[in-house]
């Protein structure tokens, strides 16, 4: 019995750890493996605690890599550009291509948000977000995002 549970074990740690190893070879430019090390994480969080308007992001739930060392980050925005669409900035936090971002409502209505795509904008990234209600209609509500970057190297 113990044989089988150290085998399966083993196993589940070789499946997983085969998934965390990325390969990746630089192209002509780009950094390599050996500098990739130099290049920070790009990562950032906003709650959007206002359903209208355009204001900064609450400091006490906001935050983005490219602060200083306390990890206050640099001032994440919101814009709302119509009925239940807004883009929120994360300056600073561009230097790589990509990323990965969710969206989720925020309250105890049946709101639902989801991003309508993320770009970046000089050194900032700029995320659309759409909300919903339950019906499918346009929606101001209150929502929390958070975008990285994809550029993990295992060495």
């Amino acid at each position: 019995m113990k044989s089988k549970a150290l085998l399966l074990g083993s196993l589940v740690v070789g499946i997983m750890g085969a998934g965390c190893a990325v390969a990746y070879e630089a192209e002509e430019g780009e950094v390599g493996d050996a500098q990739q090390a130099f290049v920070s994480h790009a990562w950032a969080y906003a709650w959007a605690h206002q359903a209208t308007g355009s204001f900064t992001a609450s400091s006490s739930y906001s935050r983005n890599s490219s602060g200083d060392a306390s990890g206050q980050g640099v001032n994440n925005t919101v814009t709302q550009l119509g009925a239940g669409q807004y883009r929120v900035r994360f300056p600073d936090v561009g230097a790589a291509p990509g990323g990965h971002v969710q969206v989720t409502a925020y309250g105890a209505g049946a709101e639902r948000c989801k991003v309508n795509s993320w770009v970046r904008s000089g050194d900032d990234v700029d995320v659309h977000v759409n909300c919903f209600t339950a019906g499918g209609a346009p929606t101001d509500t209150r929502f929390v995002l958070v975008y990285t970057d994809d550029k993990f190297i295992v060495l």
